[in-house]
């Protein structure tokens, strides 16, 4: 359920990144490239998660009273999975600041300047 609900929250800020830029084909085609692989890309990432997990290695307590789990290795796997997702809201940010500020110097609109103030 987590990567169903990142997933369409990536969606929702898709769609208004594709507002702002008043219906854009080109910004359309962009972010929903980039939220098709990521998306789709579900199984890759779970395979991911899998050999993550597989490559976890704990060992003993240091200190018994204190309940957990001490991790002593872990692999670096799971990077790619956070980098695909990053890159997408690096994007989003991006587009949402470009097209805010040459909005912001056209018009004195307080509903737009309450769209990039309140997200």
């Amino acid at each position: 359920m987590g990567a169903a609900g990142v997933a369409f929250a990536e969606f929702i800020f898709i769609w208004r990144t594709y507002a702002l830029w008043e219906r854009s084909k080109k910004i359309l085609y962009l972010l929903g490239t980039m939220w098709g692989s990521y998306s789709y890309g579900w199984q890759a990432i779970f395979y991911i998660l899998v050999k993550f997990a597989i490559a976890l290695e704990f060992g003993p307590q240091p200190f018994p009273e204190v309940s957990g789990c001490n991790m002593i290795f872990g692999s670096n796997v799971l990077f790619i999975s956070f980098t695909t997702l990053l890159l997408l809201d690096a994007v989003i940010i991006i587009l949402t600041l470009v097209k805010g500020i040459r909005q912001m110097r056209i018009t004195k609109s307080p509903l737009l300047k309450t769209l990039y103030r309140d997200g």
